[in-house]
């Protein structure tokens, strides 16, 4: 993966959890990795600001494998850092919980560079609105899964830089219900809409009785007081009610 096709996520109470790379190549030409030896196996995430404060993140593989990570920042838009803006200088490996006092050095925010399979990523002092670029690599090259989430801090992260992740229950016959779910975000609105004229505000909602006027695209956003998420997207289809015959058997 590269910087500038990062995922972007939000961290709470929730967890993130993603599969490690295995034989997925190293980190590109061009930032500086401060405390990273190696780069392997790079997965390249961006995250925004929602409420001022401090933020830290904890990040471990399950099964127990070591894993690296360093992070970039503040910048004023997650498409600007890549990657010029990716600046920086050596320094020790952070492998503690709370703010270290080697960082940041330039850009980097925190960087740790331990065989351990358990890091923690500490930003001092976010402002609302605020970008950081975050590296996260599979030094052990061994497949795992990767999980962080926000641990501690009063600052938080901002969820509408990423769509809603919605399903379904398709496919689904003919007089059927449609059944469509978004994940939960707090003190969000909904609004999906679909074929046949479909809408609604609903976070989970139903259509009954289909037919096929309404296979195809549904579509799905929220809004909350920090603005409009992307919209995502999934296909329904429907199939049609199996053909039934009357067999008369003579005795």
């Amino acid at each position: 993966m590269l910087c500038n096709l990062a995922t972007p996520f939000c961290a709470g109470s929730t967890a993130f959890t993603f599969p490690a790379g295995v034989n997925a190549g190293i980190g590109q030409s061009g930032p500086n990795y401060g405390c990273l030896g190696s780069t392997p196996n790079p997965a390249w995430y961006y995250l925004k600001v929602a409420q001022s404060g401090n933020i830290e993140f904890e990040i471990h593989t399950t099964p127990q494998k070591d894993v690296d990570f360093i992070c970039w920042g503040p910048f004023t838009s997650y498409t600007l850092p890549c990657v010029a803006q990716l600046t920086g200088h050596l320094h020790n490996s952070h492998h503690t919980t709370g703010a270290s006092i080697n960082y940041p050095a330039g850009n980097i925010i925190d960087c740790s560079y331990d065989a351990s399979w358990q890091e923690w990523c500490y930003l001092p002092n976010t402002i609302i609105g605020q970008y950081y670029i975050l590296l996260i690599t599979n030094y052990s090259n061994q497949a795992c899964n990767i999980t962080f989430s926000q641990i501690s801090g009063n600052g938080s992260t901002n969820c509408t830089i990423i769509p809603p992740n919605i399903n379904c229950n398709t496919p689904v016959c003919e007089g059927g219900v449609i059944q469509l779910t978004a994940n939960l975000i707090p003190s969000a609105q909904y609004f999906w809409s679909g074929p046949n004229g479909f809408t609604s505000n609903s976070q989970n909602p139903s259509i009954i009785n289909v037919s096929s006027l309404n296979a195809g695209s549904y579509s799905c956003y929220f809004t909350t007081s920090l603005g409009t998420s992307v919209s995502a997207n999934l296909n329904v289809m429907i199939l049609p009610k199996p053909l039934t015959s009357n067999i008369f058997h003579n005795y």
